[in-house]
């Protein structure tokens, strides 16, 4: 099948394991929810997220997370902004930390947010968050001291460069021009020798990286899974949200890194697949998706 690699550059992957993830491995990793089950049992999501016109990133993180089976959710929220994050998150708590009405966290809450860390499985950190400095610096802070698995998005990835601490816990999900800014290479030129780039990556890179491109891939030591769903519809604004909450939901349901990040990008891809039968590529929003995502899982668990 065209997956959207020449031929020839599947054919000469040099060091890396390439694979493509399709319906049979969904099955297999998918484990079903055990029916005397425990909301704190289905997984504890913490998700950091959203400043001044970019809530609705933590929203879309929120219910990705929710809507993959997180039986918890807690989305941290700046103090100003705190009223719009409860009205639009229902079904999850909000975590408040003071501002001074900046509309944005910063270095300041690292003591407070720390204190949520502890109650979490697994974190989303970046979606929304911003670029002021004194929130970079809070977010390189967490990722240098937490021991859990983090999903790093968007905005968090800012300080991918500036990281210190071990990654062997992080997942990165960039898409092509975050990815440029991790190298520091033109995009055109990762595009031309994708794979062999990616494989020059994991030499150094300890964590799993779920890299948006076409096909999506998710690399980890010298594996990567190339995904078999998805269209154009998801180059939309939050559909990359959606998807880190959905990694940090599988990885909270005691999946490893790597295979919630195969699993994650191929529901998320076959949600926005269903979604274009009725409405093509232009009309799918990042909202649409979080519900498809719960009927395309419901599929899988009543085989």
């Amino acid at each position: 099948a065209d997956i959207g690699f020449p031929k020839a550059a599947l054919d000469d992957t040099g060091g890396i394991e390439c694979n493509l993830f399709k319906s049979r491995e969904v099955e297999e990793i998918l484990v079903k929810v055990p029916s005397n089950t425990y909301k704190q049992d289905r997984g504890k999501v913490l998700i950091i997220a959203g400043s001044t016109g970019m809530t609705g990133a933590a929203v879309l993180s929120t219910y990705g997370a929710l809507r993959s089976g997180a039986g918890v959710s807690v989305t941290v929220c700046p103090s100003s902004l705190s009223n719009i994050y409860e009205k639009y998150i229902l079904e999850g708590m909000t975590f408040s930390c003071e501002d001074d009405g900046k509309g944005y966290l910063s270095i300041h809450n690292y003591d407070k947010i720390m204190e949520k860390v502890e109650w979490a499985d697994s974190i989303v950190i970046g979606p929304g968050l911003g670029l002021d400095e004194e929130t970079i610096q809070l977010v390189s802070e967490l990722i240098n001291t937490i021991n859990k698995p983090i999903v790093l998005d968007a905005d968090g990835l800012a300080c991918f460069n500036q990281l210190t601490g071990p990654l062997d816990n992080l997942v990165i999900t960039p898409h092509l021009g975050e990815f440029s800014k991790i190298l520091n290479m033109e995009r055109k030129k990762i595009i031309s020798d994708f794979i062999h780039t990616v494989e020059g990556f994991m030499n150094t890179y300890t964590g799993v990286a779920l890299i948006k491109h076409v096909p999506a891939c998710v690399a980890y030591g010298n594996q990567l899974s190339l995904n078999s769903t998805g269209n154009p519809g998801l180059a939309t604004a939050g559909s990359g949200d959606v998807l880190s909450g959905m990694i940090a939901s599988f990885i909270s349901q005691k999946m490893n890194n790597y295979d919630a990040c195969r699993l994650s990008s191929y529901l998320h891809g076959k949600a926005a697949d269903n979604l274009i039968k009725n409405r093509g590529h232009r009309g799918l929003i990042a909202s649409d998706l979080p519900l498809e995502v719960a009927s395309v899982i419901g599929e899988y668990e009543n085989i």
